[in-house]
């Protein structure tokens, strides 16, 4: 779905749900499962896109919106989140028995790679921003 053919009420209610979402996983910082998400990403990122360009550059939501499509990348498949929380407990506990110490280096390999999305998806959206700011100037 192209976000300019997206409903504005559509939009809303997916980046409300979206936010939601993020506030409620927020706690997971080092990577939250992707069923956590109210829809696909591609809307997540086709509403944002949306409500971007109907928003003010000045508006505190604005920024708000570019934060939170950078941190779809903290999104994970739920069996990456699943590592990623047995790893953590390792760590907390200390215990070498812990069964989240097996998985110490695929954590490091997934936070890598959420670190990675994120500058992604910053870009990503930096592009979009640029393009609107070029077509606009036309």
């Amino acid at each position: 779905m192209n976000n300019n053919n997206m409903e504005p009420e559509l939009a809303g209610m997916i980046v409300e749900r979206y936010l939601t979402a993020l506030e409620e996983t927020s706690h997971l910082i080092a990577g939250a499962p992707e069923s956590k998400l109210p829809c696909d990403q591609s809307l997540i990122k086709d509403a944002i896109k949306y409500m971007l360009v109907n928003t003010s550059k000045f508006d505190e939501q604005y920024m708000r919106l570019q934060e939170a499509y950078s941190k779809l990348g903290l999104f994970i498949s739920d069996q990456d989140a699943e590592i990623v929380a047995l790893a953590e407990e390792a760590v907390v506990t200390m215990d070498p028995l812990n069964e989240g110490i097996r998985y110490l280096a695929k954590h490091g390999v997934i936070q890598q790679k959420i670190q990675s999305d994120m500058f992604k998806l910053t870009e990503e959206l930096n592009e979009f921003i640029a393009g609107q700011t070029d077509s606009q100037e036309q």
